[in-house]
């Protein structure tokens, strides 16, 4: 026993030399040594050391065959691997943490080589396809994409590169039962040292509620447009910013100011005044229906509604 055996034993070698193996090496493990029980002709590998304060320490143990002056002989070489257990546990917990994290998360998160071939969906994503998550791992997978939406997301694949490697996409998916849903996918591209894409990474969230939303706004944006266009006064609209943002052709007849050059402007008061002083719009925009006296001759009251 060298001074390391001895160090880690915490016993003086004449105390160790003399002792059967399993006193100290692989206490647990009586009638199951590889090489005098199992017969193998040399053995390294995980055990454990049982010290003299009765703890027992991770080691790697290495034991060989040798022949000194004609005797048979093993030779056992151990090393201490506490630290490294230490950080395997630390790196083991640090990956169920981040594991559960990601399992909680409400947005489908996903890992997939270039061919479609999956190798983690968290259970939003398996939810959101009605799927059990063992049908993913190892297995291609893409969604239906409708026909006039693929160019775009081929485009933007093929545009992921090492010196671009993120970004974000729209795209509508077709689900197994036909309906047509909005997606948002945030993707990174990993690439090898030769800048060949090995894997994606994705983040992603249904936002067909959203899209349904902006389109009824949008109608309701032409049907606004369309009344405020065909009223016979004039009639114009200014966002909280005092830019205009309609102006209406009963307006362009009556100012001699044209859409095209108004629109995006805060110069509507051009229209209606020498000098510059905020419109009616201008005032109810802000809030300030204190000032109307002194701008306009006219009584005024507050609304019952």
């Amino acid at each position: 026993a060298n001074t390391v055996a001895t160090s880690l034993i915490g016993l003086p070698k004449e105390k160790i030399v003399g002792e059967v193996c399993n006193t100290f090496l692989c206490p647990n493990d009586l009638g199951k040594c590889p090489i005098t029980d199992i017969h193998q002709t040399m053995d390294n590998s995980e055990r454990v050391l049982l010290n003299a304060n009765g703890e027992m320490i991770p080691i790697i143990k290495s034991v060989a065959h040798a022949e000194f002056l004609g005797k048979p002989y093993l030779i056992e070489s151990i090393a201490d691997i506490t630290k490294r257990k230490k950080n395997e546990a630390a790196l083991n917990d640090s990956e169920a943490r981040y594991r559960n994290i990601v399992q909680d998360q409400t947005e489908f998160i996903c890992r997939f080589r270039p061919d479609g071939t999956h190798i983690f969906t968290n259970d939003a994503y398996c939810r959101y396809f009605n799927k059990d998550c063992s049908e993913f791992m190892g297995k291609r997978f893409r969604p239906k994409i409708p026909p006039e939406d693929q160019p775009k997301v081929k485009a933007f694949f093929t545009a992921l590169t090492p010196d671009n490697p993120s970004g974000s996409i729209e795209h509508r998916i077709i689900m197994p039962d036909g309906e047509i849903r909005w997606q948002n996918w945030s993707e990174r591209g990993i690439f090898d040292e030769n800048g060949a894409v090995i894997e994606y990474q994705s983040v992603g969230r249904d936002i067909t509620p959203l899209k349904e939303a902006e389109a009824k706004l949008k109608k309701n944006d032409v049907l606004m447009r369309a009344i405020l266009r065909g009223s016979p006064g004039i009639q114009f609209v200014i966002d909280t910013n005092h830019r205009v943002i309609f102006w209406n052709r009963v307006s362009e007849i009556y100012t001699g100011v044209n859409e095209s050059d108004i629109v995006g402007t805060n110069d509507h008061w051009r229209a209606f005044y020498e000098e510059e002083r905020p419109t009616l719009a201008d005032i109810l925009v802000d809030g300030t229906i204190e000032k109307i006296p002194g701008l306009y001759s006219v009584r005024i009251w507050k609304s019952a509604l």
